[in-house]
């Protein structure tokens, strides 16, 4: 599947505009805060969480020059499908992360893991445009051995905290 394939039938070409990600990536940051507000229902948390989700696929949609039709019946799920379309598949992530067999003893609170069977070897995430489709998914797990070399599917995300 394709974007291209979907226009006219549960997609629409637009000109991406700086302003609106910005105000999709602000109302995905308001529905994360408020999933994470224990004083309110499980269902009302789950929803924020759920929306959110679906900014973040406008967002990428959006950024690839697409929005979804609105007036199509499932236009909330086509937006989420193509998650791996838009946000996947570019290039593989590389993270801090030190290379591990296995999750035990890593970090929980979200910093990176600096103990690791080897402290030179980085964890790479994701997959790219080299991957197979098994392979091309966020939880995909590699190990980038070469760490001063430069590859053409291997790249780094900046992030922030909101």
């Amino acid at each position: 599947m394709t974007l291209q394939n979907l226009v006219g039938i549960s997609l629409d070409r637009i000109t991406p505009a700086k302003e609106t990600i910005k105000r999709l990536l602000e109302g995905a940051a308001r529905h994360i805060a408020d999933a994470k507000v224990q004083a309110i229902s499980a269902e009302t948390r789950f929803g924020s969480a759920y929306t959110a989700i679906r900014m973040l696929a406008d967002v990428g949609l959006h950024a690839h020059g697409y929005r979804t039709l609105t007036s199509k019946p499932g236009h909330h799920q086509t937006a989420i499908q193509t998650l791996p379309t838009t946000l996947e598949g570019n290039a593989f992530e590389w993270v801090e992360d030190c290379l591990s067999d296995d999750y035990q003893g890593a970090p929980t609170e979200g910093s990176a893991r600096t103990d690791g069977i080897d402290s030179t070897t980085r964890v790479n995430r994701g997959g790219s445009w080299t991957s197979i489709p098994t392979g091309l998914r966020a939880a995909h797990r590699g190990a980038d051995h070469f760490s001063n070399t430069r590859v053409v599917d291997l790249g780094f995300r900046v992030a922030r905290t909101l």
